[in-house]
């Protein structure tokens, strides 16, 4: 539980359960043990509404992980928690396994900033500042993966356009799969069709609900 965590940025207790095809009332007792061995943190961020559970760097040793110690940002946090729901359901369909999170995948990409194997490159800068990177990938056992963006806002049309293009442009990529919400998908749809990338760009609608909540 404390890796699964680790890997997303946060999860909250009902994703958890969800995971683990757990009860609420195990849930929360065992993330309550989890944050009493100081492996797990729990913070709460808008009132009257479920908290968010992280690794602690401690969780993170313990699980063997080498990644950063993460950090919760209000002003992504709707977007990170749709994030590790996608999560979830991308585990369900290729197999817990085969899904690398976006904070594993930042981490292999940028100590290898000149050969990435999920960013892309939207400018000719070959470094870590050059990168965009995915929310997720699937590793699929083919010519290379699937990665997978969550959109929930509407992007500029230029920003929009650049990485679309970063993706036309890739020839490490198997395929492109948004996560488009019903406030950004017609952006989306427009700017895979300016690109006539529509046989490499899946897109799936976010339930308005989720994208809300």
């Amino acid at each position: 539980m404390v890796r699964w965590i680790g890997r997303a940025r946060f999860a909250e207790a009902e994703q958890v359960a969800a995971r683990f095809g757990m009860g609420e009332r195990n849930t929360y007792r065992r993330l309550r043990g989890l944050v009493r061995l100081s492996l797990l943190e729990h913070q709460r961020v808008f009132h009257a509404q479920p908290g968010a559970y992280l690794a602690t760097v401690a969780g993170l040793r313990t699980a063997g992980l080498r990644l950063p110690g993460p950090r919760l940002d209000i002003r992504t946090y709707r977007h990170d928690q749709v994030a590790t729901e996608v999560l979830i359901g991308l585990e369900r369909e290729f197999g817990r396994q085969a899904v690398v999170t976006e904070r594993e995948l930042r981490a292999r990409d940028c100590g290898s900033p000149e050969r990435p194997r999920y960013a892309v490159r939207r400018g000719v800068q070959r470094t870590r500042r050059g990168l965009h990177f995915p929310d997720l990938a699937v590793e699929s056992g083919g010519d290379g993966p699937l990665v997978v963006e969550v959109e929930l806002s509407a992007k500029g049309t230029a920003r929009l356009n650049s990485i679309i293009g970063a993706y036309v442009r890739a020839r490490h990529l198997a395929a492109v799969r948004y996560y488009a919400s019903p406030l950004a998908l017609a952006g989306v749809v427009r700017a895979v069709a300016r690109a006539h990338a529509q046989e490499l760009i899946e897109i799936r609608v976010l339930e308005e609900e989720r994208c809300s909540q």
